[in-house]
Formats: C-alpha cells, structure tokens, sequence
C-alpha cells in the first residue's frame, strides 16, 4: 500500500488531474504520536501529499466543503480567491468594494458547482504547491450511461478545463518553475465519470486502488493478533500465525480485517476458519467440519443408494469430499485455500446419473438435495449471457438484481453448483470460471462479492455421446470420452487453460447397457411411485416382478435412465393414473393394486386386491 501512495504523490508532482478509483471506501493506516489509526481515503491522501511536499491540500466532501489543515493554508487559498475578485476578465483592476481581512473566509462550498466556481477564481493566483482532494465524485454527475443533465454537462466541462488546463488559467514563464496544482478526483466507481472527461489526455492519470497485498495483511494482523484470540493461533509461533491469516484474508480490505477484530471480540477462541465463515457467511461452523470420520467411511455406501452402476465415479466423488474434508483441496497449488472443495467433470451418455450422483453430493454434505443449484448452461450460450450469471454492469436493466450465479453462492455458500451441458456455453462464459477455480470468488457490477471455498463445482457433459457407441466398455469407453473432451476445450472453444484448471477430474460415466443394470434402476426410480399411491390413497402399490423386465425391453436404451423413465411413464403411470381416477371410490385402507403384465406381454392390467 505504500508503495501505491508513493505513485500517486509522484504523479500528482507533475499531474493537472488524478482520478482514483477502485478500493476507496477502504480504510488506510497511519502513525500518530499516539499509536496507529485508521482513517477514510481522503484523509490518507492529504497526509501523503503534505508529506511529499504539497504546501496548500484542501479536502471537500458534500457534508463539510472544501477543508485545510491549518488556518495558514486557508488564509492562503483565500488571498489566491480574492485575488481573483480584483480583476476584470481583461486583467486590469476594478473596485471590489470595502477590503475583507484575510481570515474570512469562503461563502459555503457543500454544492460541488460552488467548488468548481472557486477554484476557477483561485487556481490562476497560486504560487504555491497546491492540491485540491475532491471526495465522493461517484454521486455528484447521476448515470453517465444516460445522457447527463445540461448543468451536469457543464460543471463537468469545466472541471474539464480545470484539471487540463485552459489559455491563462496557472503561472506564466518557464513549465519547470511553476508549481504543481492538482486536482484529484475520488470515485468508487470510475463508470459514474464519463470517459471523455480523462480520455486521451496525459495531463489526467487514473489511478485505480487495489486491495491491501498480503505485507500490508500481515502487519495488520501483527498489530492484533491478540485482539483476535484465535484458538488454533495459540500453538503456532507469532510469524506462522500472521503469515496463514494473510494467506486466508486475500482479496480482503482493510475495513474487513478491522471487522473481524470486532467479531472476535464477541465470539472469542474461534479457530481462522470457523471466524472467516461466520464474517463472510453468518455460519461459526462449517457442514465440512461436521463430516464424521464413520459418516465418510459410509460415503461410497450412501451415494450409490441413489447412484447405480456408476461404481468407478462414486470412488473419484467419495476422493474428493474426504481430500476437502482433510482440508487438502488445492493445497499443491496454494495454501491459500480459498479455491472451491473440488471442480469435477462429469461426462458421458445422456440419462446415465450424472445429474443424480450431483444431487446426491448434495444431500450427503448439506442433508439437502436442494444443495445442488443447478444452472442449464443451453440458456447462457449468447454472449451477453454472462450479464445474468454475474449481474449487468451499472447502468443496464437488471442491474440492481445483481447475477443468478452470485445470488445463489450469496444464499447458499455452502452448496454443490452444477453447470449441466456446459459445451452449450457461450465461451465468453467460460472465462468467468477460470476465476472462480483459480481464486474461489467472484465480484458482480456492484462490487458484491460471492465466494465459492465451500462449494464443490460440477460441469457435466454429454461430448462424444454421439460418436462413441454404447457397445464400447472399460478403458476405451474413458479413453474416447476423455479424448472427446480434450478435443472440444482444445481446438473448438480453444480454452485449454479451463480444462488445465481441471486437471484429472474428468469422470467418465459407463453407459446404461447391463440388463440388470437397467432393472435396477426401473425398481429405483418407481419406489417413489409406490410411496406417493401409499401416502395419498392409502393403497399399496404392487409390482409384479416380469413388469420390470417389460418395462426394460420397451426403453429406448440410447438414451439411457431417462428411456427407462420414459417407458415406466407411458406405459405405466399413465395407465395406472387413468384407473386409480375410475376406481377411485373403491381405494381404502387394507386393500392394494397390483400391476402385472399380460400373458402375451403386450401390456400391464390392474386389478384392486383385499389385503
């Protein structure tokens, strides 16, 4: 951070106009005679510029006008003004009226208008090093996506003219004898200044304000680790303790570090984990941290209750909860840890459980199939699809409702997020997630935030479905798959650095061609039937044991599970739907229906039994 301000005071050496923008709401150190402060931007920066050698800074803000540090440099700056009320536009002297003493001072400058006027009378007059700070610009010139108000316009081409200079406006002679008067520009924003206000112009330089670097954390965290009283920090030395909480805090402001110190102190001996979550997300405890060891030894088990035939996919799945339940996830790329739990891509035929084995990830984690947020990647494959992801930028329609993907990671940061066809994304889109695997976060228009460390992100895939036939097994149905998949990152959407983030997480899935395979996913999917005939009629629902094998040969296999729920709808629930409306009347407790086939296998009767 020093090193950003020691920039900026040499810009502003030799600068008519600095705009800063980016992380100026932030808050900045400095050291006092009493100890170290925290103070908004613009205070920081008169100090800085005193410092280099500025000898007349005045700060103004909406609330209090334009403010000097000492009486001596106000006095200054009005002689300079009211030099200015003793000319004529021609330079030659009129009377001005009785003489004001040198401590009145200027009328009110609240209206940023009255500042502009001010400093078009004081600034041809200076001869000192001088520097005007102008606070929360981003609120004083509306939407500058929509065309600005004629007073708007004008106050900014005259700021204009100020900060570019204009025929007789600063000192006469030689350009290395004058000294510097600068005026500088804070905004939040830089979309809420128009870009014809500092473009092309070498006299204006933006400055954009990054977030504290990890040296400027952990001094920070030097300063208050005891504040903290972190429990894990109490069995590490003093330098491992500032080094892994810089580590976790990246990306952070300053304002969020003082934050923390604030919450520690009301739920003390918090491990650094357990404080980030309850500051970023309001949760002190992680569901990862409630992950028994005999519930992960169970893991495999209870996937594949939901999960048949997919074996080899459920073993990678259970890999890498317990790798994130361990706290290894990433850990040969940073310790940072701030990447997501794990980035899988599931890839295979169409209705083999690639969507399913997502849902049950979730509901094992979170207790939630709801957990698993599902966003349908065929409705993002414009270019300007990004903006409903992320959120438009300021200005546009939809802005303030901000992205879905942001909103939903802000709802529920403890969540598996499933991207289903990802291939049908716009690649514009893809880019957006090289962010998200490398850093774990992800900022919206509004400077909003969303971070994904506690998500697992699941792509699936149907490439190569077409191409590699369902007779191909094993090694080579992975090996086709994986080739598929390199190909399209590859050389179609040329973005191999997405797969790279990847790395060895492409599950391939076996397609559905084993006859037990097939009935064992039938007799899955129609117990809910058999639960739902229970609970709303209070009949059981039988199924003769030769419908399964009915039902298995009427599936279109190509289309794997979901030609198996196809068949079971067509051919018995809607059936079953159209007797249980005519017999209604006769369906009571103690008495069920069985389903069953026909002697020529051409069809399934039902017929009301007394139990």
């Amino acid at each position: 951070m020093e090193r950003q301000f020691e920039n900026l005071a040499r810009e502003a050496r030799f600068r008519k106009g600095i705009v800063v923008y980016g992380n100026t709401r932030d808050e900045f150190t400095i050291k006092t005679d009493e100890g170290t402060r925290y103070v908004l931007l613009a205070h920081y920066l008169d100090r800085t510029l005193h410092d280099s050698g500025f000898s007349v800074v005045g700060v103004w803000n909406p609330i209090v006008g334009l403010k000097f540090r000492s009486d001596d440099e106000r006095r200054r700056f009005n002689t300079w003004w009211r030099g200015s009320l003793t000319q004529d536009v021609e330079g030659e002297k009129y009377d001005a009226g009785e003489p004001q003493g040198l401590d009145d001072d200027l009328p009110s400058l609240k209206e940023i208008g009255d500042l502009v006027g001010a400093l078009e009378q004081a600034l041809p007059y200076y001869d000192q090093a001088v520097a005007i700070i102008v606070d929360w610009t981003d609120y004083q010139f509306g939407a500058v996506q929509r065309p600005l108000a004629q007073e708007d316009r004008c106050l900014l081409e005259r700021l204009s003219m100020l900060m570019c200079g204009r025929e007789g406006l600063g000192r006469q002679g030689n350009v290395t004898d004058t000294p510097p008067a600068t005026i500088m520009l804070i905004t939040a924003n830089l979309a809420s200044i128009p870009p014809s206000f500092y473009q092309p112009d070498p006299r204006i330089k933006l400055f954009n304000l990054g977030v504290p670097e990890k040296k400027t954390r952990i001094g920070f965290f030097e300063r208050h680790l005891e504040d903290l009283n972190l429990k894990a920090t109490q069995d590490k030395t003093r330098d491992q303790a500032m080094d892994e909480l810089a580590d976790m805090t990246e990306g952070m402001k300053t304002v969020d570090l003082i934050q923390m110190v604030r919450l520690a102190r009301d739920n003390r001996g918090l491990t650094p984990e357990r404080l980030l979550n309850l500051y970023r997300f309001g949760e002190k405890r992680s569901p990862w941290e409630e992950l028994s060891q005999e519930k992960l030894r169970n893991a495999d088990l209870s996937l594949k209750k939901r999960v048949v035939g997919q074996d080899k996919a459920v073993e990678h799945v259970v890999n890498t909860i317990i790798k994130a339940a361990m706290g290894l996830s990433g850990i040969q790329h940073s310790s940072k840890m701030s990447k997501p739990k794990g980035a899988l891509f599931f890839v295979g035929p169409t209705g083999v459980g690639k969507t399913e084995l997502a849902k049950a990830t979730a509901e094992f984690l979170f207790g939630d199939e709801n957990a698993c947020i599902r966003f349908d990647m065929s409705e993002y494959s414009h270019e300007e699809s990004d903006q409903r992801l992320i959120g438009p930028p300021p200005g546009y329609v939809g802005f303030e409702e901000g992205g879905q993907l942001i909103n939903a990671v802000l709802e529920r940061p403890f969540s598996v997020l499933l991207f289903d066809e990802i291939e049908k994304a716009h690649p514009r889109i893809l880019d957006k997630f090289l962010q998200i695997l490398e850093d774990g976060r992800l900022t919206d228009g509004k400077g909003v935030t969303a971070y994904f460390s506690e998500t697992i992100i699941i792509f699936t895939s149907n490439i190569g479905a077409s191409e590699v036939g369902i007779e191909v097994e094993g090694c080579d149905l992975e090996k086709e798959f994986r080739h598929k998949v390199k190909d399209h990152f590859n050389k179609e959407l040329r973005r191999p650095e997405l797969l790279n983030r990847i790395g060895e997480n492409i599950i391939v899935f076996n397609p559905v061609n084993s006859e037990e395979f097939r009935r064992e996913i039938i007799k899955k999917k129609l117990a809910p039937l058999q639960e739902t005939i229970q609970s709303k009629y209070d009949v059981r629902l039988v199924l003769d044991q030769r419908l399964y094998d009915y039902l298995e040969k009427r599936a279109d296999i190509s289309h794997g599970g979901r030609g198996l729920l196809n068949a079971a709808e067509r051919d018995l629930i809607d059936p079953l739907a159209r007797y249980i409306f005519e017999n209604k009347q006769f369906l009571m407790k103690g008495r069920s229906i069985r389903a069953s086939c026909v002697e020529d296998g051409k069809g399934i009767v039902f017929e009301l039994l007394e139990e």
